[in-house]
């Protein structure tokens, strides 16, 4: 697999017009004759589908326009792209700065295009920035989300040993769906001395040993998917920050390389679990099964590194104390030499693959990863979506994770808006209901019953009032389901939508 982006507005320049051949098309179809899969995104709403207040780096208002679009790009791509993610980092400021529920909503519609177009297709949750903290996963499952996406993407720029703690909220909102990662990496300053911006030799061999540790870890916290970001040159931060894998001259950094040892290492493989040694944390040791070298065999995966920054990591050392009838067919380093048929004694910071026979791993008492429970759930075609005044918003950061909030003090009153679309093709009549608000405010739900054509809009305004008194916690959640006619009382033939409000002098 590997991850693409384009540019929405290079694709449909306007609302009527579509440009037949472009780089992207062109992309899809060399990476397609390479024998990769792809995974897309895009992001940056076009001019012409921006409303008045709004701005090109948000979702468009209108989710008929995102779902018109992800429908031409599953029937445009066709064959050559087989995911999607349909937004980038929605609720960070540089793509937008959305709510979760608004993701939510989007990614609904994004998921009903797509899956118009082309059934088979594989659609992402379009993936956070930051950490998935507790609050996004609360969203996610309050708006019933997850039958609306085949895998739950996730970004990541933490230490590989915080992976398993920091991921839990992202387990949770996957509700048993694969979890892929799909941007994760660790910036790192170049050499100032470098004029191309490259690593000193001993940073590029500290980037390098991060690979495995990373791909590793991952899949120990519950991906099933990394993908590193990112391939080629690639500075952020005014040039503070270093990401690629290949220089300007694409010549290979020694982080390739440790890639190119992973994948050929680790083809096919299925983790296992790991070996916990007690009382020495610094020593990984993690099982897989996959087909190094084409060969279906069982993989040892072992390091040694403690928690740290830059400049505490590649300094550890420690013994591997591996069973003596342990069988080693080959061991292999992380730049992919094979340095003899034995275990070295030692474990460093660059991780060691010992290839084993098939079923040799059986043996070692693994710890497997955690289990995630799958939440049943099929799509419906009728889409929720609330807007609120630019002036009831705010933004928190909850550690790398910006989180915008709609608001409302105590004692205002705010005047939102409920939509209500139909995805479907046939007409749905229904009532759209508050099923859930905090004790003691006032909601005025006005022409609450719905009868909807096909890619037909409902716009419901919404009067809200807090009271004066209620100044309590943090976790107000208002919640509406549409409910169609003459159906049973079955939770997924409803349509659900989920919006924390909060106070603006919240400081949490």
């Amino acid at each position: 697999w590997i991850r693409d982006r384009l540019r929405w507005r290079e694709v449909q320049p306007s609302s009527e017009e579509y440009i037949d051949d472009t780089k992207y098309d062109r992309n899809a179809q060399m990476q397609t004759d390479l024998g990769m899969k792809v995974l897309q995104t895009f992001h940056g709403t076009p001019e012409w589908a921006v409303e008045e207040g709004d701005h090109r780096g948000r979702f468009p208002a209108d989710l008929r326009i995102a779902y018109r679009f992800a429908q031409a790009m599953g029937q445009r791509f066709a064959g050559t792209v087989q995911g999607w993610e349909p937004w980038n980092e929605a609720n960070a400021d540089n793509f937008g700065g959305h709510a979760i529920d608004e993701m939510c909503s989007y990614q609904k519609a994004c998921y009903l295009g797509f899956k118009s177009a082309e059934p088979d297709l594989t659609v992402c949750w379009n993936p956070c920035g930051g950490i998935n903290t507790d609050s996004i996963a609360d969203a996610v499952l309050r708006n019933r989300t997850w039958p609306y996406f085949d895998v739950y993407s996730i970004h990541s720029y933490d230490w590989p040993d915080s992976y398993d703690r920091l991921w839990a909220p992202t387990r949770r909102a996957s509700s048993g769906r694969p979890i892929w990662v799909t941007e994760c990496d660790r910036g790192m300053a170049p050499d100032p001395n470098s004029p191309v911006g490259d690593f000193t030799e001993s940073d590029g061999r500290l980037k390098a040993e991060f690979i495995a540790q990373s791909y590793i870890h991952s899949l120990a916290a519950g991906s099933s998917k990394h993908f590193h970001f990112l391939l080629h040159d690639y500075k952020e931060q005014h040039g503070r920050v270093q990401f690629g894998l290949l220089r300007p001259d694409l010549t290979p950094r020694q982080s390739y390389v440790a890639l190119a040892t992973l994948g050929r290492m680790l083809n096919g493989a299925k983790y296992l679990g790991q070996w916990v040694r007690e009382g020495s944390p610094q020593v990984q040791i993690h099982a897989l099964r996959g087909k190094p070298d084409g060969v279906e065999r069982d993989i040892l995966v072992g390091w040694s590194e403690v928690p740290g920054n830059w400049d505490k990591r590649g300094k550890t050392v420690a013994d591997w104390a591996l069973p003596t009838n342990l069988r080693v067919e080959k061991a292999v380093d992380h730049f992919g030499r094979t340095i003899g048929t034995e275990a070295p004694q030692l474990l460093n910071s660059g991780a060691v693959f010992l290839v084993l026979p098939l079923g040799g791993v059986d043996s070692l008492p693994l710890k497997p990863r955690e289990g995630i429970e799958w939440k049943s759930g099929e799509p419906n075609s009728v889409v929720l979506q609330l807007r609120t005044p630019s002036a009831n918003r705010m933004k928190r950061v909850q550690g790398w994770t910006q989180e915008h909030e709609r608001t409302l003090a105590p004692g205002e009153k705010g005047d939102f808006e409920v939509s209500v679309y139909n995805f479907g093709d046939r007409t749905v009549k229904g009532t759209l209901e508050l099923s859930d608000s905090p004790t003691g405010w006032t909601i005025d739900l006005k022409d609450s019953e719905i009868e909807l054509e096909p890619m037909d809009r409902s716009r419901i305004e919404v009067a809200i009032h807090r009271p004066e008194q209620d100044r309590g916690g943090e976790d107000n959640w208002l919640e509406w389901v549409f409910i169609p006619q003459g159906i049973p009382d079955n939770e997924f033939e409803k349509s659900w939508l989920a919006a924390r409000i909060i106070d603006p002098s919240s400081t949490k």
